[in-house]
C-alpha cells in the first residue's frame, strides 16, 4: 500500500495496514511547508513507504489515538 492523497492538493494522505489482523488506516496531515503529523502511525513499514512519507514533509508528530497504537511507537522508535 502507498500513501494516497484524500483529495486533490488537500495534503492529507491515508495509508491502510493491518495490525492484529484488522485493517487500520493512518493519516498523515501536514501541519506547514515541511512538517507531518501522522495520526495512528502504522506498524511494518518498508523503506520505501519510510521514504515515500518524507518525501512528503518532516514526520514531527505522532499521535497515537487510543492504547494500542503505542505499539508502532515502540517498534518505530528501534528504527535506525
Amino acid at each position: 500500500m502507498v500513501w494516497q492523497e484524500v483529495i486533490q492538493s488537500s495534503k492529507v494522505w491515508v495509508y491502510e495496514y493491518v495490525a492484529n489482523g484488522y485493517k487500520a488506516n493512518a493519516i498523515a496531515l501536514s501541519l506547514n511547508e515541511n512538517e507531518l503529523a501522522i495520526v495512528s502511525p502504522p506498524i511494518g513499514l518498508s523503506e520505501a513507504d519510510f521514504t515515500e512519507i518524507d518525501a512528503k514533509g518532516q514526520v514531527t508528530a505522532l499521535i497515537a489515538p487510543h492504547s494500542g497504537h503505542d505499539l508502532a511507537f515502540r517498534r518505530e522508535a528501534s528504527r535506525p
